[in-house]
């Protein structure tokens, strides 16, 4: 099954993706044999997994991004989405948005089947015969039980139950009556003996039968006796020893299965599964926030801690966020004016790092680009700015750089500004009146 994510962002952008497992934070090689690694900077360029601007979205900036097969769905992963400024994945690119892949939603547990829950009908055609030629395929086995095989008389094993007696002994040696021997012809020279039971009942089958479940039954217990059974004060004793055993288990009981209980108790009817996420009640949430603002500056003391580092903003000590190069926050004033005295289209821009004006010395190749927003056409490209002073530029459009009446319109300004070449968002412009 395949997974994708779609992303907005300036259209004609070049994109790609980096996946980072968050189990343990590696990241997906694409290369060789593709597999988790250690992040390492030198295989940024195998990392990269790019994307593609869906069909048809030029003004929307639509981009989809497909995960590899390896990355999986039963683990959660972060997806970096990066925009490429060269010619190919740099350390230096910038993060302009990010996601997540992770377990699919539309898992399905089954704790039990119902009886008869599965009919004939539910089953394949072919189930029945896949069955039987596995349980055929197994290794054989001997049957030990009597009850493995039972046999009705006159079913099962066909060509075993219409054998006559004459068929046993040639030349009728063996007659039968009534499905019973009626006689038997020992020698030639003896007589037929018609009566081989006798006249006293003692031999026969159903006297024979009740002896021997008699016997059984006595076997059954004899088989249990040992062949030097114990005195009965060896048996008291052992019994003693035994009910001495029982007296201090039970006292174990009492005390550790009480102990038990009392956690068990606090357990909740329907505990949470592996997994599920903690939901928390309105007023629970209320009570979680009022107790983060309401603790002591003084408790905040741990260094490095984002508790801290506010307890020392709030108290004085310290006046300002110092931030990283990685976290630097870059920002572009752009505003726009339409001068219809003079029948120009005005722009000026002011370039801002941190909260302040960036100098002229850390800006190279400041340009400004106006797109349509009807059709996505470009009415001004790339042009270069003119500097004012410091980080502030200033660009003028005449006759067929002028924008039209009632078309709303994208500014985008791109500078290299600390050895970076960035994209700043886009400023909406537009006119009204010639």
């Amino acid at each position: 099954m395949a997974y994708s994510e779609t992303f907005s962002y300036l259209s004609g952008s070049t994109l790609y993706a980096i996946f980072f497992r968050r189990s343990d934070g590696k990241v997906w090689n694409t290369s060789g044999t593709p597999a988790f690694e250690t992040w390492n900077a030198a295989n940024i360029a195998n990392y990269a997994v790019a994307l593609t601007q869906l069909t048809g979205s030029s003004t929307l900036g639509l981009f989809q991004v497909s995960a590899p097969a390896g990355v999986g769905f039963t683990a959660v992963s972060d997806v970096i989405i990066i925009k490429q400024a060269g010619g190919s994945p740099a350390v230096t690119d910038s993060v302009v948005n990010h996601g997540q892949t992770g377990p699919l939603s539309d898992a399905v547990n089954v704790a039990s089947i119902a009886a008869d829950a599965i009919t004939a009908a539910a089953l394949a055609a072919d189930a029945g015969t896949e069955i039987g030629t596995a349980v055929w395929a197994t290794t054989t086995r001997i049957l030990t039980a009597g009850t493995n095989i039972a046999l009705a008389k006159g079913t099962g094993l066909t060509g075993l139950n219409d054998i006559a007696a004459t068929e046993i002994v040639s030349a009728g040696a063996i007659t039968t009556s009534s499905g019973k021997v009626s006689g038997v012809i020992l020698v030639d020279s003896c007589t037929t003996n018609t009566d081989m039971r006798g006249t006293d009942s003692a031999g026969t089958a159903t006297n024979l039968a009740a002896a021997k479940t008699v016997v059984d039954a006595i076997k059954l217990k004899t088989d249990n006796l040992p062949s030097d059974p114990a005195d009965a004060s060896d048996i008291a004793a052992s019994f003693s020893t035994v009910n001495s055993t029982l007296a201090t288990m039970g006292g174990y009981i009492d005390t550790e299965v009480a102990a038990i209980k009392a956690k068990t108790d606090n357990l909740p009817a329907s505990p949470a599964a592996v997994g599920d996420a903690m939901t928390l009640t309105s007023g629970e949430r209320t009570s979680i926030a009022a107790a983060v603002w309401a603790a002591l500056t003084s408790g905040l003391a741990t260094a490095g801690s984002v508790g801290k580092k506010l307890a020392d903003w709030v108290l004085g000590a310290d006046s300002k966020a110092v931030l990283s190069s990685s976290e630097d926050i870059y920002f572009a004033s752009t505003s726009f004016v339409r001068d219809n005295g003079s029948n120009t289209d005005r722009y000026a821009i002011g370039l801002i790092k941190n909260g302040a004006e960036l100098t002229a010395a850390t800006i190279t190749v400041p340009t400004l680009t106006v797109r349509s927003g009807d059709d996505n056409s470009t009415l001004i490209s790339a042009v270069t700015l003119d500097s004012i002073a410091n980080a502030r530029f200033k660009y003028t459009a005449e006759d067929e750089e002028r924008q039209v009446v009632g078309i709303p319109y994208t500014v985008t300004v791109v500078a290299t500004v600390d050895g970076v070449s960035r994209t700043f968002l886009p400023f909406e412009a537009g006119r009204d009146s010639t």
